[in-house]
């Protein structure tokens, strides 16, 4: 019988590949598993097969202190760079005689 775990909100399947199976490189044979991508954005509630677990110290730490990482920022929006390294004369600011 296959594991599942369920999407929380904010979380990327890199978190999901750390809570499940102790270790990122578990994000390969998850997106395999899901048939998505590393990059694709999940739906919460949506419930996925787990993988074998890559390290069972960390896996056994993340499950003691219920720890589910949640790391995906795709809803936040993005910060223009600000700065006049970032600027551009007469769009950002304007250069003016006085």
């Amino acid at each position: 019988m296959q594991n599942t775990v369920t999407v929380n909100s904010m979380q990327s399947l890199l978190d999901l590949a750390i809570q499940t199976s102790g270790s990122v490189e578990a994000v390969f044979d998850l997106a395999l598993e899901s048939g998505l991508s590393i990059t694709d954005i999940l739906t919460v509630n949506t419930e996925l097969n787990t993988v074998k677990a890559f390290s069972l110290e960390v896996l056994d730490y993340y499950k003691v202190n219920q720890i589910k990482p949640a790391s995906d920022f795709t809803d936040s929006p993005v910060m223009a760079l600000q700065g006049i390294d970032y600027w551009a004369v007469g769009i950002d600011f304007i250069v003016s005689k006085n």
